[in-house]
């Protein structure tokens, strides 16, 4: 698998998985993919842990809210040059967006 340190374009950028559970999930996913974990202790967040392989960023778990209906989902993030005109694109072909673009802290 090749090092990237810049999101490619149309591609899947990052992941994060909303549970009930982080800690379930956090001992599942370390034990199956082999990952660590950093965060995960603030509440203001969903207590959002990241997993790590090989000392780099692979993915998120953080805590679904009681008030979130469904059941535990993989959120999958894909790169864009623009998030707006993506959405826009979206609606434009009969899709639908659950939640507007948005930033995330520094990440984009």
């Amino acid at each position: 698998m090749p090092n990237l340190d810049k999101a490619v374009l149309n591609t899947v950028v990052w992941a994060d998985l909303a549970t009930p559970d982080v800690d379930k999930a956090r001992a599942f996913y370390g034990e199956l993919l082999g990952w660590s974990f950093t965060g995960g202790d603030d509440p203001k967040t969903g207590f959002y842990t990241t997993g790590n392989l090989h000392g780099r960023r692979v993915a998120a778990l953080w805590q679904k809210p009681p008030e979130m209906s469904g059941p535990s989902a993989w959120g999958i993030y894909l790169g864009t040059g623009d998030a707006n005109n993506t959405a826009d694109k979206v609606k434009a072909a009969g899709g639908e967006t659950l939640q507007p673009p948005m930033d995330v802290m520094d990440y984009g």
